[in-house]
């Protein structure tokens, strides 16, 4: 336990704390946040992989017995 006369006093003065922002401010703060939606990065995923989906491999990129190289040739893949 402490005694009361040992207690370590600020010698510098200190300013006293302001908040940031006025009250107004805050309200228009909290009103965004409340309207905010969070991004899905899930859903822009999904939309790339959609469009790349839809675009073939070129040719000499795609194995021999790939899919898209088995339907012209019905490898029976």
């Amino acid at each position: 336990m402490t005694a009361s006369g040992a207690v370590q006093r600020f010698t510098r003065p200190v300013r006293q704390w302001t908040p940031p922002l006025s009250g107004g401010q805050l309200t228009t703060v909290l009103d965004r946040l409340r309207v905010w939606t969070a991004f899905d990065g899930g859903a822009l995923l999904d939309d790339v992989a959609a469009a790349l989906d839809d675009v073939p491999p070129r040719p000499k990129n795609s194995p021999r017995n790939s899919p898209t190289a088995c339907a012209a040739t019905s490898c029976g893949w």
